[in-house]
């Protein structure tokens, strides 16, 4: 019986690594449609109000979560003469979980928001916008072929620890 649960708790112990990174996995597919989902909303309100950035990201705080929510409340508009909209928007870049091409996109725009005209702004935010989805939509259809091979991977060093051990 000992040995049932000792194999038992060596393979959970085994198991437990890939599923923390699957979960973690999904979260970050879930994020970049959120932001891609986000960043098409900013289009359409910039297009139809023709909003200050103020209203703007005021609206993307209001209909955005979590750590996105976060990012459009850390820019702080009413302290554009301390630093500038394009350091606030790198600085609150960093709380995001971004990286490589995603992070590069983004911080690519907060260099073009409320720097040129309406028509560049909401351009560059759709293309953006699109560009996420599309990460999104590849790094997703290929997820599922990563969780078979971080499980089958997890599984099978635990199996052979069992055997190793027991």
């Amino acid at each position: 019986m000992r040995k049932v649960l000792g194999a038992i708790l060596l393979l959970s112990g085994f198991l437990f690594p890939a599923v923390v990174h699957i979960r973690e996995r999904k979260r970050q597919l879930q994020f970049l449609e959120e932001v891609a989902l986000s960043l098409e909303a900013l289009r359409r309100h910039l297009m139809l109000n023709g909003c200050t950035m103020e209203v703007l990201l005021e609206e993307a705080e209001n209909a955005s979560s979590g750590v996105l929510q976060a990012f459009y409340h850390s820019i702080q508009l009413d302290r554009l003469d301390e630093q500038s909209f394009q350091v606030q928007w790198k600085n609150a870049c960093k709380q995001l979980p971004l990286e490589g091409e995603t992070e590069r996109l983004f911080l690519q725009l907060g260099q073009i928001l409320g720097q040129y005209d309406l028509e560049e702004q909401c351009n560059s935010l759709h293309s953006v916008a699109l560009r996420f989805h599309d990460i999104s939509q590849r790094e997703g259809e290929q997820f599922p072929q990563e969780q078979k091979l971080w499980l089958t991977l997890s599984a099978s060093a635990g199996m052979l620890a069992v055997i190793l051990l027991l």
